[in-house]
């Protein structure tokens, strides 16, 4: 779902927003919101929303003050105003839209659209490049990957993944940096992508990278131990084929 923020100084209209997007179900998922300036660019910078439902005018002052003061805005914009006036400078902003007041329902989901068809865009381009960057790199240390959790798409180094565990349809991957991303696909399509990279499904909810292996606990049916002392089970079918890698790597 598309996270959002609104940013308004009226506090009514903040509220009216949230209801029409509750009672249409339009799918946004409204992570903040602000009255000012100030207060629009801190949460702008520190929730990076996917879109920003946008007032025209903040009290005295223009949003547009506050995007010049945040300068490279990556969220997609929906201006929100009274006034027509301001539409041509908005769309020098790149606005995605620009929908006046009172908000029509109707003209707020076609925007949402608008963003959502931008959004995928965004990501088949990044998938691509990431593609054509593994393809031209024959070093599989510096191969990526392309991960979409709910809120943001991800660019990750493989071997920066420690490890891979499986919650029903979806995977959490635990990253070198403590990192924790989840992943609305099963793991079984992981398993069969990181084949070559030295990733070893050492249980039905577990995939490990093999080059983090610490060693082998042998107790309550064994596990493998990670350079981050997480552990993780070994499966009693898996269990004569993992300990034969791992012994082949010359782990303990």
């Amino acid at each position: 779902m598309i996270t959002a923020v609104i940013i308004d100084d009226e506090a009514n209209v903040r509220t009216t927003l949230k209801n029409i997007i509750a009672t249409h179900n339009i799918p946004l998922n409204i992570i903040g919101e602000a009255a000012n300036k100030h207060d629009g660019a801190e949460l702008i910078i520190k929730a990076s929303p996917d879109l920003i439902l946008l007032d025209v005018m903040l009290g005295k002052e223009t949003s547009f003050d506050m995007l010049r003061l945040i300068g490279d805005v990556k969220s997609r914009v929906v201006f929100i105003s009274g006034f027509e006036e301001f539409a041509i400078e908005a769309f020098k902003f790149s606005a995605v839209d620009y929908i006046l007041k009172p908000v029509d329902y109707e003209e707020l989901t076609a925007a949402v659209h608008k963003v959502e068809k931008q959004i995928e865009t965004d990501e088949i381009a990044v998938k691509l490049d990431v593609l054509l960057n593994n393809l031209s790199n024959k070093n599989s240390q510096d191969k990526k990957i392309v991960l979409q959790t709910l809120e943001k798409t991800f660019i990750i180094q493989i071997q920066d993944i420690l490890r891979c565990e499986s919650d029903n349809n979806y995977t959490c991957f635990y990253l070198k940096n403590g990192e924790k991303l989840l992943i609305s696909k099963p793991i079984k399509q992981f398993d069969e992508l990181l084949a070559n990279y030295n990733f070893c499904r050492v249980h039905k909810s577990h995939l490990v990278n093999m080059n983090f292996v610490k060693g082998v606990v042998k107790k309550e049916g064994g596990s493998v131990e990670l350079i981050n002392s997480d552990l993780v089970p070994i499966s009693s079918r898996r269990k004569e084929r993992i300990l034969s890698i791992i012994n082949s790597m010359g782990v303990n």
